[in-house]
């Protein structure tokens, strides 16, 4: 099932129109750069996809030839080839169209000099695809961005270079477009927005029945996404884990982690959570009114079902296999999901404003994020979860996750509380509902869950 990617696809499809053709993809893994890749190309002739090796460049190069040999390109079996370079050179003289993806490219550089390698794509780009359209692409989001910095061969060689994130959650929805809105916000806030994890749900089945089958069962491949494969290429497994496990639902300071799980400040949890910083499994936020701040700065983990896994999962492992799926979800999940997710909410609705900036509908948006106050007057501080950054100052938004419509009572406390900071200038107060409101008659902006999913 192929969702959403529209504007990808096209940018693919429009660059391989023009000459010297070489285009770079990457993103974390599971995040749909194959199938992007695939459902542009599959239908093209002489379509050659190569998932490079963790091994040798000799490895690679027999690998490649026999994914060659196998869609019927003739290589005469005298031809030795000693670098890439070689094989290009003999594919472009071939005087026919080839597509080729070159997969996982990260895993080339790892046993090879890493320099090397890039120089010799640096000469194929240059001199070897005439007759032949290219596809770089790569999960380890670190090592890809070095290759498009300048100071790399490979700086400037590509047409178009493509940022694969997730799925937006309007997007996502589409694998589970019969749930309410509400039953939807829950989905993204477990699932996220991977098309790997999300073609897994069965929308016949309940979210809660879905996680069961899903997240719950050591033996599904969505497990198996959440423990293994997402934290592959962290530098150090052992860390990264005990990190995502302190994390879990909660927002910690780096000093706070650090004093938890390297108290003798050796720095390999620093380093550990670089790494997973650079995959985009957990993110640093800093309050965009105080960005260089670092004392009220903090890190959460940025993907949902990582998330969901080491909030109710990972340190569970043996009561889940004990007392079964079903019961665990019922004695251990089911009373504070909903906790779970007004946290993840608050993301959604600064998704729902970066959508509505990059579609032109709000074209006065200057940032998004949080913000910190200090109100020394007050002598109070802490956080706006949702701030909007515009030229006269900012809109604070409240995100409620309740079951019923919430009341103008719960915004008047919410206003009163903001309006006791002096430090900001609010030109917008607004609030954001999954179920709606019981009076719209208010004087600030009132959005529904409905809303939300409009756009």
């Amino acid at each position: 099932m192929f969702i959403g990617r529209e504007k990808e696809a096209k940018v693919i499809e429009e660059t391989f129109k023009s000459p010297k053709k070489a285009i770079a993809i990457y993103g974390k893994r599971r995040v749909g750069k194959t199938t992007l890749i695939d459902n542009v190309l599959k239908s093209k002739d002489n379509y050659l996809y190569f998932e490079c090796l963790k091994d040798t460049i000799e490895a690679n190069i027999n690998s490649f030839i026999k994914v060659c040999l196998n869609k019927g390109i003739d290589i005469p079996s005298y031809i030795n080839f000693s670098s890439f370079v070689d094989v290009f050179h003999y594919l472009d003289s071939l005087n026919k169209r080839l597509y080729v993806v070159i997969d996982e490219y990260p895993y080339l550089k790892e046993l090879n000099e890493s320099s090397t390698i890039d120089s010799h794509f640096q000469t194929i780009i240059d001199n070897y695809i005439n007759n032949i359209d290219l596809v770089i692409s790569g999960s380890q989001i670190k090592m890809m961005e070095s290759v498009l910095k300048e100071g790399n061969p490979l700086f400037g060689r590509f047409n178009k270079v493509i940022r694969l994130r997730e799925l937006s959650y309007i997007e996502a929805r589409e694998f589970y477009d019969t749930y309410s809105i509400y039953d939807s916000v829950i989905m993204r806030s477990v699932f996220g927005g991977s098309p790997f994890v999300n073609q897994y749900i069965d929308p016949s089945l309940s979210y809660e029945q879905n996680i069961i089958n899903t997240i719950l069962d050591e033996n599904s491949a969505v497990y198996q996404y959440a423990d293994k494969i997402l934290i592959t290429d962290v530098s150090s497994e052992l860390q990264a884990r005990r990190i995502l496990s302190y994390l879990g639902n909660t927002k910690r300071k780096y000093k706070e982690i650090e004093d938890k799980l390297d108290t003798k400040k050796s720095g390999i949890i620093n380093r550990a959570l670089e790494s997973l910083v650079e995959l985009e499994l957990v993110r640093k936020v800093q309050p965009i009114n105080d960005k260089n701040n670092k004392r009220k700065g903090y890190y959460e983990i940025s993907d949902n079902l990582l998330r969901f896994y080491y909030t109710y999962v990972y340190q569970n492992k043996s009561i889940i296999n004990d007392i079964g799926s079903v019961n665990y979800f019922n004695n251990y999940i089911k009373d504070t999901i909903l906790t779970f997710v007004s946290l993840r909410f608050e993301d959604q609705v600064k998704e729902y404003f970066s959508i509505m900036s990059n579609k032109g509908m709000r074209n006065d948006i200057l940032e998004i994020g949080t913000y910190y106050f200090d109100d020394k007057e007050n002598k109070t501080n802490g956080q706006f979860d949702i701030a909007l950054k515009v030229k006269d100052g900012y809109e604070i938004y409240d995100a409620k996750f309740y079951k019923e419509p919430i009341k103008p009572s719960v915004m008047k406390k919410e206003l009163d509380d903001i309006e006791l900071i002096k430090e900001i200038t609010v030109t917008k107060i607004g609030f954001v509902s999954v179920n709606g409101f019981v009076s719209n008659n208010l004087p600030y902006e009132q959005i529904s869950g409905k809303a939300l999913y409009s756009i």
